[in-house]
Parts: C-alpha cells; structure tokens; sequence
C-alpha cells in the first residue's frame, strides 16, 4: 500500500496527515516537496532523506529510523513488515532532508498510530 504525503513549510506542529496501520505491514510513504511558492521542488542533488519516528510524548528516544530514495520531487521511505513488528501506539514521524552534511531540513511533523496485528508477541 502507497500513501502520498505532500510536505509544505512548517506552519503548524503537526502538518502532516495523521495515518493508521497495523503493525508488520508493508508501507511506502512518498513525500512530495513543495517550494514557498506552491511548485514541487527538484530535490535529486539532495544529499539524503530521512524519516524518524519517535514514540509520543518521548521525543528523545527513536523507535525507527530509515533512509529514503530520492525521486526527483519526492522520497519514498519503504518500511518492511519487520520494521513495525513489534511496535504500537501513538508515534509521531519525523521526515526530512540532509542539504549537506551537518546541514538538515526537518519537513514537519504528524502523528501515526500503529495498531498491534493479531497475534503478536
């Protein structure tokens, strides 16, 4: 299943689509980046994209990290069904990109509620 997050400037904490899923299912999450004027961006000489996403209410701790592939105007982060096996709950995900080393552009900011597949341990 493909979901399809567009990114704007941050103008409110959670500017991102809230999303629901169960746990150790297979997700794509493509992330379109916008200009202040409202155009997608070319983002391909972008160094990197990344995604986080941290337990809520517990932003110094990281349940998962991946690394995107860059598209032209959107990355797509793709998470395994190993990747959320074992996680549920309220999280919040954190996309953004690395314009050179050291220098990072944080997109936003939404919440994801993982709910526990039948079955887990």
């Amino acid at each position: 299943m493909t979901n399809t997050i567009s990114t704007f400037p941050n103008l409110n904490i959670y500017d991102l689509e809230e999303l629901t899923f169960i746990g150790s299912s297979y997700r794509e999450l493509n992330f379109h980046i916008y200009n202040t004027s409202g155009s997608l961006q070319d983002i391909s000489q972008i160094s990197e994209a990344y995604w986080d996403l941290v337990p809520y209410g517990h932003t110094d701790y990281v349940a998962l990290s991946k690394t995107g592939v860059i598209n032209g105007t959107y990355f797509t982060i793709y998470l395994d069904d190993s990747d959320t096996q074992y996680l549920s709950g309220k999280y919040i995900q954190r996309p953004g990109l690395c314009i050179l080393p050291g220098w990072e552009y944080k997109l936003g900011q939404g919440i994801i509620n993982i709910i526990p597949r039948i079955g887990a341990i």
